[in-house]
C-alpha cells in the first residue's frame, strides 16, 4: 500500500512550471523515500518536502514546483532548470530543496575531493543515473537570477562545497545549506513534528530548517520579521548538532550542517524569507519553547495581550499556542496557570473548548481548574473576534460548565466557579433551572452562587430572580455573609473602636453626672464599672448593625446603613439603662430606658450618615501626627454634629422627669449635666467612627 505522504502535496503546481513575472521566488522541492533496489528505502524524505514546499507557498508566497519519488527524476529536474533559464529574470529569487540519498564517487583525474551526487527517483546502482551536484551547481549559475539558494538534506552533501563550477551572471551569489559534511552519513528521521504544527515526522535537519522557517531563526535585526539566508543557515547550524546527540549520536560524531555561500559567488543581496502573512515575534517564539519556566510563563502572560495591530491570524496564533501550553500535561503548573488565565483575557471564542476541558478533568490540579474557571467567566464576558450568534454561543457553553462546576468536590474550584458566574447576568435563568434540579448540598451552592450574581450587580434585575420564601432568606443570608467577610477587618477595627469609645464615654458622661451631685458618692465606682461593659458591647452593636443592615439589602444604600444605626442605637439606649436600673436609682426601668433609647437612635442614626473619612493621596502614613491632623480637618464638622445629637438626645428626655418632680427650676443643672455627659459620649463615638473608617480606607488604598 501507497505511503498517503507520498500522494500528490504539492501547493501551486507539478512538472514543468509556468512562465512567472519579474521578481517572483520560484522554489524547486524535490522528495525521494522509494529506490530501486539495492538501494534502500528512505522513511522521511517525502514528508520532508512536502511540508517545506506548503511552507514556501504558503507561508512566503513561492511557486512551488514539487516532485515526489518517481516524479523526481532527473530528466524532470533538469527540465524545470532549462525552463527557468529560458523564463525567470534577475530580480527573481530561485530555491532548490532536495530530500533523498546522497552519494560520493571517487575524485577524477586531477580532483582532490570526492565527486558528490543526489539520487533522483529513478536512480539505481549505476552513477550514470545519479545527479552530480557541480552539474545542479553548474545549471543554477547559468539562470538570470540573482539570489540562489541550495538546501540538500542527504548523506555525504557537504561536498556541494567542494570542487565548485565558476561561471554565472555578474554579482550572482548562490548560498548552500546541506545537511552534513562531505564524509557524513545523516539521519533519515529523528526530528518529530516541527515545533508550530505539522502531521508527519521529519529528519533532524528538516525539522530545525521548519522551525527555523516558521520564525525561531529570525534574529531580530530586521523589523518586518523577514528571515534571511544568513539567519536561516546560522540556526540550522546550532540546532542539528545538540538535537542529533539526543538521537544518541556520540560527541565529536554529531550531525553537522554546512552553510554559506559557494565560492566564486559574488556579493548581491541575501536571499530572503520574506512572510506574506502574519506571524508571532520571533523573541516571543523562543520563550515560548524556551526550557526555562520563567520564560514560558512570561511568554504565555505576552500571548494574553492584545496589541491594536493584531491580526485575525495573529490572534489565532495566540489562541492556539495558549491551548498548547494548557493542555500539556508534562508543562509546569504555573505556566498552564498562567495560559488560562490569558486564555481569559484574550477573549477569543476557541479558547473556551481548553478552558471548558481542563475544568471537566477531574485529575487536575485544584490550582489550574480554579484558573481555569476565574478565566471561562472571563472570556464569556469579554468574547471577541465572534458574530453575534457565536458569541452567545460561548456564554452558554461557559455558563453550563461553570454550574456543572458547583458540583466539584474542591471547595477552592467551586469558589472560583461562583465568582467567575457573578459576572454573568444572564446566568441567573441557568442557576434557576439548576435549582430545581439541585439536591440539598448542591442547592446550597446554587444559591450561594446567585448571591455572587447578585452582589456583582444590585442594579440589575436579571440577577434577581424571584424565589420563594425560604430560598430567598438563604440567598439573603449568603449575601451578607460575602459583603460582610469582604469588610472584616474594617468591620472588626470599628466595631471594637466604636464599642470601647462607647465604654469610656458612657463612663465620663456618669462620672460628670455623679460628680454634680455627690462628689464623694461611695456609688459612684460601681456605677461606673456596672456602664463599662454594657457601654462596650452597645457600641460594639452600634458598629456593627449598620454594615449588617447594609448587607442583607439589595442597594447597600444610606437608609440599610441608617436603619441599622437606629437598630444598634436601641440596643446602646438598653445598655445606657440597665446598670441604674438594677442599682435603683431613679423610680422605674423606663425613666432610665427613655434617655437611653432616644440617645441611641439618634446617635446611630447620625452615624449612620457620616461619611467616610478617607483620605486623598497624600503621603502621611495612617495614625501619624499630620495623618490625625488632615482627617480631624476634613470631618470635624460631622464630628461635632454627632456630639451635638449626643448632648440633646441625652438631655430632652430629662426634662419630662424634672417636670414629674415638680421642680424643673431645680433640676435644671441636672439636665445640663445629662446634656454633657451626652456630648462627651456622642463626641467620643464620632471620632472612634471617623478614624476607624479612615484607617480601613488608608490600609485599602496602600492594599491597591
Amino acid at each position: 500500500m501507497a505511503d498517503p505522504l507520498t500522494r500528490d502535496t504539492r501547493r501551486v503546481h507539478t512538472g514543468r512550471p509556468a512562465e512567472p513575472g519579474p521578481g517572483q521566488r520560484l522554489a524547486l522541492v524535490i522528495g525521494v523515500n522509494r529506490y530501486p533496489p539495492p538501494l534502500s528505502t528512505l522513511s522521511h524524505a517525502v514528508s520532508d518536502a512536502a511540508t517545506v514546499a506548503q511552507r514556501l507557498a504558503d507561508d512566503f508566497g513561492f511557486q512551488v514546483t514539487t516532485l515526489l519519488n518517481e516524479q523526481a527524476t532527473a530528466g524532470e529536474v533538469r527540465g524545470v532548470l532549462d525552463a527557468w533559464q529560458r523564463t525567470t529574470q534577475p530580480t527573481d529569487n530561485v530555491l532548490i530543496f532536495f530530500a533523498g540519498h546522497g552519494a560520493n564517487l571517487d575524485p577524477a583525474a586531477g580532483d582532490s575531493a570526492p565527486i558528490g551526487c543526489l539520487l533522483p527517483g529513478d536512480a539505481n546502482s549505476e552513477p550514470a543515473t545519479w545527479l552530480r551536484e557541480a552539474e545542479i551547481i553548474e545549471r543554477v549559475k547559468r539562470l538570470p537570477p540573482r539570489r540562489v539558494f541550495l538546501i540538500f538534506d542527504a548523506c555525504y552533501a557537504g561536498t556541494t562545497f567542494e570542487n565548485v563550477p565558476g561561471g554565472g551572471p555578474l554579482g550572482q551569489v548562490v548560498m548552500a545549506l546541506v545537511a552534513g559534511t562531505a564524509g557524513q552519513p545523516v539521519l533519515d528521521g529523528g526530528g518529530g513534528q516541527p515545533v508550530l504544527g505539522g502531521a508527519a515526522e521529519h529528519s533532524i535537519f528538516t525539522r530545525a530548517l521548519l522551525d527555523g522557517l516558521d520564525g525561531f531563526a529570525d534574529s531580530g535585526q530586521r523589523p518586518d520579521d523577514m528571515i534571511t539566508a544568513d539567519e536561516l543557515i546560522a540556526y540550522v547550524k546550532a540546532e542539528t548538532p545538540w538535537r542529533s546527540r539526543a538521537r544518541g549520536c556520540e560527541r565529536g560524531e554529531e550531525q553537522t550542517p554546512v552553510g554559506g555561500p559557494l565560492r566564486g559567488s559574488g556579493r548581491g543581496g541575501d536571499f530572503e524569507f520574506r512572510p506574506i502573512r502574519p506571524r508571532l515575534p520571533a523573541p516571543l517564539l523562543r520563550d515560548i519553547y524556551s526550557p526555562n519556566v520563567e520564560n514560558r510563563i512570561a511568554a504565555a502572560a505576552k500571548l494574553g495581550v492584545r496589541a491594536p495591530a493584531d491580526s485575525p491570524e495573529v490572534l489565532d496564533k495566540k489562541q492556539s499556542e495558549l491551548a498548547r501550553l494548557l493542555a500539556n500535561e508534562r508543562e509546569a503548573l504555573a505556566v498552564r496557570v498562567r495560559a488560562a488565565e490569558s486564555l481569559g483575557a484574550l477573549g477569543h471564542p476557541t479558547g473556551a473548548g481548553g478552558l471548558i476541558a481542563t475544568l471537566r478533568a477531574a485529575t487536575t490540579a485544584g490550582a489550574l481548574r480554579s484558573a481555569a474557571a476565574t478565566a471561562l467567566g472571563r472570556l464569556a464576558q469579554t468574547v471577541q473576534d465572534a458574530g453575534p450568534a457565536a458569541a452567545a454561543a460561548c456564554r452558554r457553553e461557559a455558563i453550563a460548565a461553570l454550574i456543572a462546576t458547583l458540583r466539584d468536590a474542591d471547595p477552592a474550584v467551586m469558589e472560583a466557579a461562583k465568582l467567575a458566574l457573578a459576572g454573568l447576568p444572564d446566568a441567573a435563568g441557568n442557576l434557576l433551572h439548576a435549582l430545581d434540579a439541585d439536591g440539598p448540598r448542591g442547592r446550597g451552592q446554587t444559591l450561594d452562587a446567585l448571591a455572587c450574581l447578585a452582589d456583582a450587580h444590585p442594579h440589575d434585575d436579571r440577577a434577581w430572580p424571584r424565589l420563594t420564601a425560604a430560598d430567598e432568606a438563604r440567598r439573603r443570608y449568603h449575601l451578607a455573609r460575602r459583603r460582610l467577610a469582604r469588610q472584616g477587618q474594617a468591620m472588626r477595627r470599628q466595631a471594637i473602636a466604636v464599642g470601647l469609645s462607647g465604654a469610656l464615654g458612657l463612663a465620663l458622661a456618669y462620672l460628670s453626672l455623679i460628680a454634680g451631685i455627690r462628689p464623694l458618692n461611695p456609688y459612684g465606682p460601681a456605677v461606673l464599672s456596672y456602664n463599662l461593659l454594657p457601654g462596650a458591647l452597645a457600641g460594639i452593636s452600634l458598629g456593627f448593625m449598620p454594615r449588617l443592615a447594609a448587607a442583607v439589602t439589595r442597594y447597600q444604600g444610606r437608609l440599610a446603613t441608617a436603619a441599622g444605626g437606629v437598630l444598634g442605637g436601641v440596643l446602646l439606649g438598653l445598655g445606657l439603662a440597665l446598670p441604674n436600673w438594677f442599682l435603683g436609682i431613679g423610680r422605674s426601668f423606663l425613666i432610665w430606658a427613655t434617655p437611653g433609647i432616644a440617645a441611641g437612635a439618634c446617635l446611630g442614626l447620625a452615624l449612620a450618615f457620616v461619611p467616610a473619612a478617607g483620605l486623598p493621596a497624600g503621603r502621611d502614613a495612617p495614625w501619624s501626627a499630620p495623618w490625625l491632623a488632615e482627617v480631624l480637618q476634613r470631618r470635624l464638622m460631622p464630628m461635632l454634629m454627632v456630639a451635638a445629637v449626643g448632648a440633646l438626645s441625652f438631655a430632652l428626655p430629662r426634662i419630662p422627669d424634672a417636670l414629674a418632680w415638680g421642680a424643673l427650676q431645680a433640676r435644671w443643672a441636672e439636665v445640663v449635666r445629662w446634656g454633657f455627659g451626652g456630648l462627651i459620649f456622642g463626641g467620643w463615638l464620632a471620632a472612634a467612627w471617623v478614624l476607624s473608617d479612615a484607617a480601613s480606607a488608608a490600609e485599602g488604598r496602600e492594599t491597591s
